[in-house]
């Protein structure tokens, strides 16, 4: 976000460097007026910021004012993956080891509900005698100004959203709205979705009119940088949204070789087409990215998991917050949620657990425990049955839903081993089921995966009672796609 602030704000540091090394053989005398050549560098640099952003502004206009042009809305296929309906179990003649029958069963969890008040950390509060209006947003309490009503438009065409455009530029009011979106983004630290998130719910308390709370969603979003079309209908109006990675969405256009996804806001039917400008924002303007390295910094509210397995019983926290906000993500890439991290508090209740039963154990023992605790420990439901349709989890989805199936187990056994082992492990997407490859120091017997001339091991967490190596038979002779881990 803020793409082009950030490299002023770059040049100020740059600016900042070069005065302290010079000063350093200078006298106090000398260094005394350095506060005063750096506060005349940065009102020069945001001078500069607000002329950039006046003149893009200026020339977008322009492109608004030309045709726009109506599209139809195109569909994706949706891949939807045979699953089976019982979690398989390995045959007891293929086990290594005598298992007890009772060890095959998974063990229902227990889930306790734990809401610990924490404290709020200080935020930068406007004026208290200005008027003010507060939102949540997963557990922060945010306050923003408000701005004068604005009537309902009976007709939404360009001219509509033009007029909004102009209206934003000479409203003081949205236009600190707008910074203290960014303000609280920063603070948090959201990543572009998360950012756009925010900027959606905080313009439903500004704006009564879902219209209008979507074209101030578009205006702050493009003027930070991303690359967020807006669209009209039917007299509505609509986001179109680039990412970085597929999305689920309610339909989506081609525009000089970009998609863009139709954001389905809840109440909104999907029109059949739209009208939009073909023409880009002037200013740097690149994809939402979806990717989260790290995760928020919500407030908590606890949620305390149980499992058990095979005599073991762990307790894992979780941030229902961060739960709540992570469904908001709609990504249809296997490659994105294997590629994000456990959180923190998860990992630390793993850690206190995990740690003290895998001493002393060689790698693929590691491996097989991680196994047990997925395969024992974790019910079995699809997608279609539990939520109505196909949903990718997170590693904290894993461990919070009362179910999982193929490729959540997959993504949180990767990370799992990644973590205790230090093993490099591969996702493996099969037609109708979703595996991990791992390539041990020290190759072991079973059934393995040819990738870039090394030997990845199957370790499939579906197949209850599976160890290391073993893979089911439907899948033999299957050749899946490889999904790299790079996190």
């Amino acid at each position: 976000m803020l793409h082009f602030r950030s490299a002023l704000v770059a040049k100020i540091f740059m600016m900042v460097t070069i005065f302290t090394i010079d000063g350093l053989s200078q006298n106090t005398d000398s260094l005394a007026g350095f506060d005063s050549i750096f506060y005349s560098f940065k009102k020069s640099v945001t001078v500069e910021f607000d002329r950039f952003q006046t003149q893009n502004d200026s020339i977008f206009l322009e492109f608004l004012h030309k045709n726009w042009i109506e599209y139809q809305l195109l569909q994706d296929t949706v891949k939807q993956m045979i699953k089976p309906k019982v979690q398989p179990r390995i045959a007891q003649n293929l086990l290594d080891e005598k298992t007890p029958p009772d060890k095959l069963k998974g063990t229902q969890d227990k889930q306790m509900h734990v809401l610990f008040k924490d404290t709020v950390s200080e935020k930068k509060l406007l004026d208290i005698n200005a008027a003010r209006s507060f939102f949540e947003f997963f557990g922060e309490i945010n306050d923003l100004p408000v701005t004068a009503a604005n009537p309902e438009s009976p007709v939404i065409d360009n001219n509509t959203i033009i007029t909004f455009y102009k209206s934003y530029l000479s409203d003081t009011t949205l236009r600190i709205i707008s910074d203290r979106l960014k303000i609280i983004a920063d603070d948090i630290k959201l990543n572009d979705f998360g950012f756009f998130i925010l900027t959606l719910k905080a313009s439903r308390v500004v704006f009564r009119e879902i219209n209008k709370s979507l074209l101030f969603t578009w205006v702050n979003l493009i003027r930070n940088g991303l690359d967020v079309r807006i669209g009209y209908a039917q007299n509505k109006v609509y986001l179109l949204l680039a990412c970085d990675y597929p999305v689920r969405n309610a339909g989506y256009v081609f525009i000089s070789g970009v998609k863009y996804n139709l954001y389905r806001f809840p109440g909104q039917e999907p029109p059949s087409g739209l009208s939009t400008y073909p023409y880009s924002w002037p200013g740097i303007s690149t994809p939402i990215k979806m990717a989260i390295r790290k995760f928020p910094e919500f407030r908590t509210k606890r949620i305390i998991k149980v499992y058990s397995w095979d005599n073991n019983k762990i307790s894992i926290n979780l941030n229902k917050f961060l739960i709540d906000y992570l469904n908001e993500f709609s990504v249809t890439s296997l490659k994105f949620y294997f590629n994000t991290p456990v959180s923190g508090a998860a990992l630390t209740s793993l850690d206190n657990t995990l740690l003290p039963l895998l001493k002393g154990k060689s790698e693929v023992q590691r491996v097989n425990l991680l196994l047990s605790f997925i395969q024992e420990s974790f019910p079995y439901k699809d997608d279609m049955e539990q939520f109505g349709h196909e949903k990718y989890m997170f590693c904290d989805e894993a461990l919070y839903y009362p179910f999982t199936d193929c490729e959540d187990r997959a993504i949180l056994l990767a990370q799992l081993i990644k973590r205790y082992t230090g093993s490099e492990v591969i996702g493996l997407e099969y037609p109708n089921h979703v595996s991990v490859g791992v390539k041990f120091t020290i190759p072991i017997k079973g059934d393995p995966i040819q990738y870039k001339n090394s030997k990845y091991f199957i370790c499939d967490p579906t197949y209850m009672g599976a160890q290391a190596g073993m893979e089911m038979k439907e899948m033999k002779g299957v050749k899946p796609e490889v999904i790299l881990i790079d996190n």
